[in-house]
């Protein structure tokens, strides 16, 4: 099969998948964490992908549309209170794990969402894990009776719908209900 031309979307397709995606991690986040399923850990983890997570391939459908209509989305931090972008924030780390080699690796938000996504979650089942996912997710570290990566997942998930919210409500108040 030969490449295709591909479609542009409109701004307005775009914006109406963001929303969608954005029900679907509320949904989710719902499912994990307040009814304590960790079946719908992976979904979480592959929303967050979807919407907040940058690579060479992977354009975030939330910090895209947000740099496309110039919202910088900032937030404060629950740890200091000083304000940082949501950009900022996936790029900080979240956990750090020992791994069975003896090496110590720090992940962080955005790495943490990545690996859980691509390799337990939402978007792969693969054959081979990274030993500082396994270990991060599975070393019987809990804090509150959740596992810390868990905990660490549900804040990064918190972050990423209150920045949505924000930015749909300066759309809404942005939006003309007369236009001419």
């Amino acid at each position: 099969m030969g490449k295709r031309e591909r479609l542009t979307r409109t701004q307005d397709d775009l914006l109406s998948a963001l929303a969608r995606h954005v029900r679907l991690l509320l949904d989710y986040y719902s499912h994990a964490f307040q009814e304590d399923n960790p079946d719908y850990l992976g979904e979480v983890a592959g929303k967050l992908r979807l919407l907040a997570c940058e690579t060479r391939m992977n354009r975030p459908l939330l910090l895209d549309l947000m740099d496309e209509l110039e919202f910088e989305g900032e937030f404060p931090l629950r740890s200091s209170g000083e304000a940082t972008t949501l950009r900022e924030y996936m790029n900080m780390f979240t956990v750090a794990v020992r791994i069975p080699s003896g090496e110590l690796v720090q992940m962080t938000n955005s790495e943490l969402v990545l690996a859980w996504s691509q390799q337990i979650g939402a978007s792969h089942e693969d054959w081979e894990l990274d030993p500082a996912l396994v270990h991060a997710v599975y070393s019987g570290v809990y804090t509150g009776g959740v596992p810390a990566s868990a905990r660490a997942l549900s804040g990064i998930a918190r972050s990423v719908l209150y920045v949505a919210g924000e930015f749909q409500a300066e759309l809404d108040n942005n939006t003309d209900p007369n236009p001419h």
